[in-house]
């Protein structure tokens, strides 16, 4: 299964490396043209399996995982250094972003904002090592 493997859903699978940027819309099934497809499918099961209130939609060509209908982490799929997970608090700004506290203690979070902040996985391999820390981050995250 893909990593947005959602009915009827389409997203762009492409990652334009060496110069060549790609665009336009892939199929879902099979995520063909990622390079990162086993890295997206294993991180996505990861998230979907971190809390039984988290659910999936495709929102800006990517997997997006929600938590009582707010996005919450959303993937980045042309990366170039691997699959970023972005963790946000909705797509719109939160104006009680001063009031909002996370403490990150895995260490994985790259801060972008007070109330936003990314984790890129290089690979499969380098997502299996963080993948408790990853899930208990989520999990963390979405009932922020």
């Amino acid at each position: 299964m893909c990593a947005a493997d959602a009915p009827a859903a389409r997203f762009d699978t492409r990652n334009g490396q060496d110069g060549e940027q790609e665009r336009g819309s892939g199929p879902v099934h099979g995520c063909p043209r990622s390079p990162q497809k086993e890295t997206i499918e294993y991180l996505r099961a990861a998230v979907l399996g971190s809390d039984p209130g988290v659910t999936e939609h495709v929102k800006w060509k990517a997997p997006s995982f929600l938590r009582g209908g707010e996005d919450r982490v959303t993937f980045q799929l042309r990366a170039k250094k691997g699959v970023q997970a972005i963790f946000h608090r909705g797509a719109k700004v939160k104006y009680d972003r001063a009031d909002f506290r996370f403490s990150d203690e895995s260490g994985l979070l790259d801060w972008i904002s007070s109330a936003r902040a990314t984790v890129i996985f290089q690979d499969l391999d380098d997502a299996k090592a963080k993948e408790e820390a990853f899930v208990t981050l989520v999990r963390s995250w979405v009932n922020a």
